[in-house]
């Protein structure tokens, strides 16, 4: 029997490897993602069966009921203080007010709020991959981009994400994203002081076949690099489509770097 392994795999941020076959968890919940299924046995059997499919990769948000999808894969699948080789993605950004309705709502406070509380419906302490759900034109993008990295130092939250995103919001969303690689990349060696070059950059951007803007898009990550790191940070870059990505993030990008031994 072919199972989601058959897909490949990816690495979210360049060190969280999941199939790329994941599950899209929005509707586990009731007509118009609002309020509980019809059917919750069902629900729980299908959860159940995803780890027998090799599907190592869960997408959900706390919109999605609101709250019941969160709720229905704790049920299903959190054991032993936590999800085994499931990784469990839930987004922010988005409140309800009815079946079909979905305001958005980025607000500083209500982005952490969110990720508090679904730590807390998912028995987590940490989110692996906890991503903004739309970009609110209310508020200003550096105060929601800034709490969810704070939400990142904090240690509550290991990767952070975008979805569905404008050019300028997906230029700043790479901003953010090389910020979250260069985390992980000063975990592992220390310090980025130990950084010798920044090598490469290959971005990745979810697009229609007539956008050509991609490299505006992945400029605002080779910027910061030089920003950064001046010299060291000029580097080798792709830019390119695709119709579709993991978890259907806006933007994916990898590093290639030199670090002192």
């Amino acid at each position: 029997m072919a199972t989601a392994t058959a897909s490949g795999t990816f690495k979210i941020g360049g060190d969280l490897e999941v199939t790329r076959l994941g599950f899209g968890a929005m509707r586990i919940t009731g007509e118009g993602i609002w309020g509980p299924p019809k059917d919750h046995d069902a629900a729980i059997a299908v959860l159940k069966r995803l780890p027998e499919l090799g599907v190592d990769l869960i997408d959900t948000a706390e919109s999605y009921g609101p709250y019941i999808s969160e709720e229905l894969i704790h049920e299903a699948l959190w054991s032993g203080g936590g999800y085994g080789d499931t990784t469990v993605a839930t987004k922010s950004g988005l409140t309800r007010t009815g079946p079909d309705d979905w305001p958005v709502l980025g607000r500083p406070e209500f982005l952490r709020q969110g990720c508090e509380m679904s730590l807390r419906r998912l028995g987590l302490d940490v989110i692996p991959l906890f991503q903004l759900h739309r970009i609110d034109a209310k508020v200003p993008r550096e105060e929601q981009f800034g709490v969810l990295k704070e939400l990142q130092d904090e240690g509550k939250v290991r990767h952070l994400g975008l979805s569905e995103v404008s050019v300028e919001e997906a230029k700043e969303g790479a901003r953010m994203i090389v910020l979250n690689r260069l985390a992980v990349i000063q975990d592992e060696i220390g310090s980025l002081d130990k950084v010798r070059q920044i090598v490469a950059l290959n971005g990745f951007v979810n697009s229609d076949p007539d956008f050509h803007g991609h490299p505006q898009v992945i400029n605002g990550a080779s910027e910061l690099l030089v920003e950064i790191f001046g010299e060291r940070g000029k580097h080798s870059r792709t830019a390119l489509g695709a119709a579709a990505l993991p978890l259907n993030v806006a933007v994916e990008i990898n590093l290639v770097v030199e670090v002192e031994a």
